[in-house]
This record gives structure tokens, C-alpha cells and sequence, in this order.
């Protein structure tokens, strides 16, 4: 499964920052999702977005879009281009845990709402007998996600409150 996360005008002051979102397990046209981030996050608070952020909420929507281990998958591949997302999901997530949710610095995980739900989500995985794994690739092997997510992020009918329904896209 391919994801990406895409941020529009991330950094600046000037405009308006917005992020988009997309996973892809099958190239055909019925094999994808993209949205738009939600501007409330998993905690129910407003954060602003970007790549970062997009990035980790395509890997929840695409372990959320569906109930993947009933239709027979015991094994997930997240293919991404972001070492965040595959890095903190595979080594942060334990030891951000371990230090109440903390970084070796001692400062606060960023993005700690959505490290949460994606550790709530492997752990339900895990639970049904669905192994979860990530890989890193460079972009050009993760065009088409990353060209849905940036297409999302420039859309402006976003929702506002985060969905969190497993097997339901609202």
C-alpha cells in the first residue's frame, strides 16, 4: 500500500498552509483515496498542517479505510517516502512510549494525536493476526500517491473534525 502526505505553502507566513493526503493499494481508479487533513486532529485539537502530518494521517486512513485482515490480508506493506513516518512508526513509537512521550531531549513527540491513533491501529492489526511493515522508497517509485496527495491538499472542502471509524471513510 502506497502512501504520501502533501502540504501546500508549508513554512510560509503569507498564505494559507494546507495539507492533503493519499493511499493507494491498487493503480486501478477504484484503488486509491485522497482527502484533504482535517484541521482538528485526533485529540480534537486544531494543528496546523504539514508534510509531516499528512504524511502519518495517509498511513491511518489507509489502515482505517477498510478492515483489511476480514478480507483476508495478513500482511500490510506501507510503502512511503517519508523516513518520519517510517521511522517513527517502526523505532520512535516504542521509545516515545517508553519516555512518556517524550523525545531523548526531553521535548514533547510532535504530532503525538496522530502517533497515538497510528499505535492504537498496529495494535489492533496485531491483535487480528495482521502483521504491519513499512518501507522507504524514493519518490519516484510513490508518484501516483504523491500526486493524489498533492491534489488533495489544494482542495478547500476539507472536513474539520478528524474521523476515526475503522472500515468507514466519511
Amino acid at each position: 500500500m502506497y502512501t504520501h502526505g502533501a502540504c501546500s505553502n508549508e513554512g510560509s507566513t503569507d498564505h494559507v498552509t494546507r495539507g492533503g493526503y493519499a493511499f493507494v493499494w491498487n493503480e486501478s481508479a477504484l484503488g486509491s483515496h485522497s482527502a484533504p487533513l482535517e484541521k482538528k486532529g485526533a485529540d480534537g485539537k486544531v494543528h496546523p498542517h504539514t508534510s509531516n502530518r499528512a504524511g502519518l494521517r495517509a498511513v491511518i486512513a489507509a489502515l482505517k479505510f477498510r478492515v483489511w485482515w476480514t478480507e483476508g490480508w495478513e500482511r500490510i506493506i506501507i510503502t512511503t517516502d517519508s523516513e518520519y513516518v517510517s521511522k517513527g512508526a517502526t523505532e520512535g513509537l516504542r521509545d516515545w512510549v517508553g519516555r512518556n512521550w517524550h523525545t531523548p531531549d526531553g521535548e514533547q513527540v510532535t504530532n503525538r494525536d496522530l502517533w497515538t491513533a497510528l499505535s492504537d491501529i498496529l495494535g489492533s492489526y496485531a491483535d487480528s493476526g495482521c502483521e504491519i511493515s513499512f518501507w522507504i522508497v524514493p519518490r519516484k517509485l510513490n508518484v501516483l500517491a504523491a500526486n493524489l496527495a498533492t491534489i488533495a491538499a489544494k482542495r478547500t472542502d476539507g472536513k474539520i473534525d478528524y474521523w476515526n471509524t475503522l472500515g468507514e471513510l466519511a
